[in-house]
């Protein structure tokens, strides 16, 4: 369900119209439908599972169907089809031996009927009303019976839908068939109810970990070695890891750069001032300025242009100045009162694909065309035509409007743009709206300015960004191994020597870098079979700032460690582990120091105060003001009235409990309704973990590292 949630916004909805005859085969059963869509052997494999390869073609084109035109990190949805092929596998093969199923007439109904598929409902759910759009589900179900689906990009779309639909089915049946069979015995009922009913008040003193600094305690090879082989399953691995140690530089403008850029909007001054309004929208767009047709109060305008523009004269230019990271230059356009609200009424024309967009632009012109003549009521072509099934039993009418509450297009045609009692065509997102503005109230009377900007960033030019790179290049030649690596960086102020958390050969995230084509290299460097411990890559791996479009950072890579699959060694795990090694022996430091049975005078002697934990059950895995402490929780149930504890170790600090109340056992109700209430969370888990722990058991092949 989530590798649809990701894609549910692509304008894919209702290619149905224009063509190639599918009908019946798509309300089949999937088993029915023999082989793959792309032709046959030679591909070579993704992976396999069980045996069972996955062709890497079919992977890639199935991610061309689902993904094509589609934004986000491409590695994180390559991620998310590799688990979905993954699963997909395991489910068929569990569900054949195990006997399950989905019948024609159960498919038909997760695809249409009342009792839809997750899948379904995520893909064709309004993104504001949340609710399935039974409307455009119905029309897909009827081109689908009536041969009128044609568009082959919509055919293979609801092709892989359908897949997701069938796993989705046979593994909500497997999760459920496991569930079903968890059993909670009688002694387990009987122990969770007994620790849930139980209750204690307790009275506790925390000393936290930052009272003592970290300078102030010493931690020996020892200590990292007792922790590690403490908590040794936390930091096991399945898979080989490594860590990579990089090198940053920052690419930033030059003053020469920065002067460049300003002297440019310098000398577009003269143009701005000369162009006449009805074409400065051509202007500024072709000189990646910005323009929009909203009026701005003064309180809503940037400090400069509200005291140099706002009262100036209309078509006087401000400018170059500089604002947050950008040079600017400002033209007035305009000055009008700002409506404090209007009122509307409109046609809505909708088109679920931009193919259609055409055929819903040239009704909404007929529309507009009738209108004008005066030939039929604004009414009556409401309920002829408007697809806002919300404003039809109010004959389009959408009442008075606040500034900034409708869609923006359509919010600026009625405040700024239309007069009262004209007809306007203005498209959103929601299609072509037939505009009437019936009304207008000027209570406040704010006056508010539109005003034009030409922009410039200040970002490094080619010619720096160039500079950079081979100042990178020749830190790489003089600087080719790690240790040198990193005692160049150390030896320079400005650079900085890091080491990532231990990556697997198909991850695409490391730190601050995040993710790309960039990260992605530096990983495949450290996992390419010629490279040793200490290698630095001889690329300069180039990032860039996605929204300027320039290069904002170079990288410089090694191999710092290889930590094998299984448990790690100390030395692969000790900057993760380091923090906690510290807590421990600022742990013992501070309970050497306590003594004595007295809270307030415990409290007094570190700075800290007493505070009350009240009705604390055995089962609680969270409690108000002390977090998660299980092992204060744990030694606050040992306790008897009245007494208090020796020191504990703690998540966040040393605490010494003063059990204030511990309640009798009030003893066990109905068994049965127990045992459903303790089997509960445990089958929740199922459809969580089941799948982890069959992965586990699974011979899975790995290639994706070999292909991207």
């Amino acid at each position: 369900m989530a590798l649809i949630g990701k894609i549910r916004n692509n304008s894919w909805l209702l290619i149905v119209l224009i063509g190639l005859g599918l009908g019946g085969f798509l309300l089949m059963d999937m088993t029915s439908g023999g082989g793959s869509p792309f032709g046959g052997g030679g591909q070579n494999t993704l992976g396999s599972i069980a045996g069972k390869d996955i062709q890497a073609k079919e992977f890639f084109q199935t991610e061309d169907v689902l993904y094509s035109g589609g934004s986000g990190d491409v590695y994180s949805r390559r991620t998310s089809l590799w688990n979905y092929f993954v699963e997909k596998e395991i489910v068929e093969e569990e569900a054949d031996a195990l006997g399950l199923s989905l019948t024609n007439d159960e498919f038909t109904e997760l695809q249409f009927g009342n009792n839809l598929s997750p899948i379904i409902s995520s893909s064709f759910s309004n993104p504001q009303t949340r609710q399935v759009d039974r409307e455009q589900l119905n029309q897909i179900r009827q081109a689908i019976e009536t041969n009128q689906i044609q568009n082959p990009n919509f055919v293979g779309y609801w092709r892989e839908l359908q897949k997701q639909v069938k796993k989705d089915a046979l593994q909500t049946k497997l999760n459920a068939l496991v569930a079903q069979g968890m059993y909670s015995p009688s002694w387990m009922v009987e122990k969770f109810t007994n620790d849930q009913n139980q209750k204690v008040d307790f009275a506790y003193v925390r000393v936290p970990f930052s009272s003592i600094d970290n300078s102030a305690v010493t931690v020996s090879d020892a200590d990292y070695s007792n922790y590690l082989n403490n908590n040794i399953g936390t930091y096991t691995k399945d898979e080989e890891t490594r860590q990579i140690g990089y090198v940053s530089f920052d690419i930033k403008p030059t003053a020469e750069d920065s002067s460049a850029i300003y002297q440019g909007l310098q000398n577009e001054i003269a143009g701005l001032r000369a162009v006449p309004n009805d074409s400065i929208a051509f202007h500024i767009t072709n000189r990646s300025g910005i323009i929009e047709d909203a009026y701005y109060t003064k309180d809503r305008l940037g400090a400069t242009v509200k005291n140099e523009l706002f009262d100036a004269e209309l078509g006087t230019v401000y400018g170059p100045y500089k604002e947050g990271n950008d040079y600017k230059v400002a033209k007035l356009i305009d000055r009008m009162v700002i409506p404090d609200s209007v009122e509307s009424r409109h046609i809505l024309i909708k088109y679920a694909d931009p193919s259609l967009r055409f055929v819903a632009s040239e009704k909404a012109d007929s529309i507009l065309n009738v209108l004008n003549n005066g030939s039929t009521p604004f009414a009556d072509l409401v309920a002829q035509h408007s697809e806002d099934q919300a404003s039809i039993p109010t004959n389009g009418e959408l009442g008075y409007s606040a500034l900034n509450r409708m869609v923006q297009p359509y919010n600026d045609l009625i405040f700024y743009k239309a007069k009262q009692g004209e007809y306007n065509i203005v498209e959103s997102q929601f299609g072509f709206h037939i505009v009437e503005v019936t009304g207008r109230k000027l209570i406040t009377k704010d006056q508010g300015a539109r005003i034009a900007y030409l922009r410039q960033p200040i970002i490094p030019s080619s010619k720096t960004q160039k500079e950079m790179y081979k100042t990178v290049g020749k830190f790489i030649s003089e600087n080719n191994s790690g240790d040198a690596l990193r005692a160049a960086a150390e030896a320079n102020p400005n650079l900085d020597y890091n080491t990532s958390l231990p990556v697997a050969k198909n991850d695409f995230l490391i730190g601050t870098l995040g993710t790309g084509q960039s990260t992605r290299d530096m990983i495949k460097f450290a996992f390419k079979g010629a490279t040793s411990t200490g290698d630095v890559s001889p690329d300069v791996h180039t990032f860039r700032d996605n929204i300027e479009n320039y290069d904002n950072k170079y990288v410089v890579a090694t191999l710092e460690s290889v930590i094998p699959a299984g448990a790690p060694s100390v030395a692969n795990v000790k900057d993760q582990i380091e923090t906690q090694v510290i807590n421990a022996a600022k742990a013992k430091q501070l309970m050497s120091q306590i003594s004595g049975t007295d809270l307030n005078s415990i409290a007094s002697q570190f700075e800290s105060s007493v505070d009350t934990v009240k009705a604390a059950s055995f089962t609680s895995s969270f409690l108000q003001g002390l977090g998660n402490e299980p092992k204060v929780l744990a030694a606050a149930f040992n306790m008897e009235n009245g007494t208090v504890s020796s020191p504990i170790e703690g998540s966040n600090g040393v605490y010494v409990l003063k059990m204030i109340n511990k309640q009798s056992n009030p003893g066990s109700g109905n068994l049965s309704a127990m045992r459903a209430q303790v089997s509960r969370p445990y089958q929740a888990q199922v459809t969580g973990q089941l799948m982890e722990s069959i992965k586990k058991g699974m011979e899975i092949e790995d290639n994706r590292s070999l292909y991207y």
